[in-house]
């Protein structure tokens, strides 16, 4: 498992970024069910694998990314034959909320598709 993760929480202001980083998933690597305090944007690079929150079940691949909420439980896991490598970054802060809205997100529509895969 090949990861970098980067701490890098500055304080709360307009937005801060909490970490980043990024993995390239073991077959079945999985996380969660978890509840974080903060927002968290996964961008997958290759491969494929599930999402879980606020009751959906979303499969997605390379070119996909997901946001995940704060206060919301979710789950995510790699696929077994074709694991996701991806990276992520996670921020809060008093304008976060607006932010993540102004890009198209929210607890019901929590996938973007960045780049054709």
């Amino acid at each position: 498992m090949a990861q970098l993760n980067l701490k890098l929480l500055t304080g709360i202001s307009e937005l801060s970024v909490v970490h980043a980083g990024m993995e390239q998933c073991q077959p079945g690597h999985a996380f969660g069910p978890a509840v974080r305090d903060y927002y968290l944007f996964h961008c997958i690079q290759s491969g494929c694998g599930f999402f879980q929150t606020a009751g959906k079940t979303y499969t997605l691949k390379g070119g996909q990314g997901f946001m995940i909420f704060p206060d919301q439980v979710t789950y995510y896991e790699a696929d077994l034959k074709d694991p996701w490598h991806y990276t992520w970054i996670a921020f809060k802060g008093e304008r976060a909320a607006e932010y993540v809205s102004q890009a198209g997100f929210s607890i019901l529509s929590p996938i973007m598709t960045v780049s054709p895969s």
